[in-house]
């Protein structure tokens, strides 16, 4: 379990109990309990980074674009993945569609139910989680009691 780790530093707990045909709770008490092993914050791990193609940073130099670095995999600071996704996607869970049509048009109507003040109170929560990463100089923050002097 340990070379497998090692040798996949993102694999999930999941795919490491399928690969070796064991159970996630068993996997999750081998990997803390007898490894050792916990989720690691991004300031242990060398900074990576992001890749981008030789077309795209010619475009942006041509065009004299400032390219700021962010952080790599950080869904925190993604406001689809910690609001508009899960508003859609739980009154979602459970039904049935026919067609792509009929998925468009459930999401729609529960894109047009959700309140302007949830989209206000989101861009709030995003601003602080972008200043929360500047103080932590894009270090993972997620848990961490940052307090931001507004």
């Amino acid at each position: 379990m340990k070379e497998i780790v090692l040798k996949n530093r993102r694999i999930t707990i999941r795919e490491i109990a399928d690969d070796l045909n064991i159970s996630f709770g068993s996997c999750q008490s081998i990997l803390t309990d007898v490894l050792g092993m916990t989720r690691v914050s991004a300031k242990f791990v060398p900074k990576l980074r992001s890749k981008t193609s030789l077309l795209v940073s010619s475009f942006l130099a041509k065009n004299n674009t400032i390219i700021m670095p962010q952080p790599p995999y950080s869904p925190d600071l993604a406001p689809c993945d910690f609001f508009l996704f899960p508003k859609l996607k739980r009154p979602m869970k459970g039904r049935r569609f026919a067609t792509i049509e009929e998925i468009k048009a459930a999401s729609l109507e529960e894109l047009k139910a959700i309140p302007k003040s949830a989209f206000q109170k989101c861009f709030d929560d995003w601003k602080k989680c972008w200043h929360k990463c500047i103080v932590s100089e894009g270090d993972y923050f997620e848990g961490d009691n940052i307090i931001l002097d507004e």
